[in-house]
């Protein structure tokens, strides 16, 4: 099962009864974006993992890379300094996508950090069911 960003509610009423039930199952990607293959077939990621890979996908990509989801990802920032407007822009844009997740229901501790010639969020992320999680990634550049 490959899920997609959607307002739809995929577990469609079902009965959740497990972290793969609520967190779902999808392709797994390696750091560098790639796919790796197990006897034949595309490994898979699964649960809690799979939470932690989205909100990673997410926060990574670039808003309006990909034609059939527009508005997933996060906007390229083009030499704007990281004044406090653009911290609360930011900041803004995360909480929309993370919050576009129904598998996320709190988010805490939002940090936008200025680490010279990348930007760096981190958020505490407070996910349906499990521990929270803390996720640090950098923001998409232009390449």
């Amino acid at each position: 099962i490959i899920l997609l960003p959607s307002t739809v509610d995929y577990q469609g009423g079902a009965r959740i009864e497990s972290a793969e039930d609520v967190y779902g199952t999808d392709i797994y990607t390696t750091p560098t974006g790639e796919h790796e293959l197990i006897d034949g077939d595309f490994r898979r990621i699964g649960g809690y993992d799979n939470l932690t890979q989205a909100i990673q996908n997410r926060l990574q990509a670039t808003q309006g890379q990909s034609a059939a989801f527009l508005s997933y990802g996060l906007p390229i920032l083009l030499g704007e300094p990281m004044s406090l407007r653009m911290r609360g822009y930011v900041g803004a844009h995360v909480r929309d996508q993370l919050f576009s997740d129904p598998r996320i229901v709190d988010l805490r501790n939002l940090a936008i950090l200025d680490a010279g010639d990348r930007v760096l969020l981190s958020v505490d992320v407070e996910p349906a069911t499990g521990a929270p999680l803390t996720v640090v990634a950098p923001l998409p550049v232009a390449e």
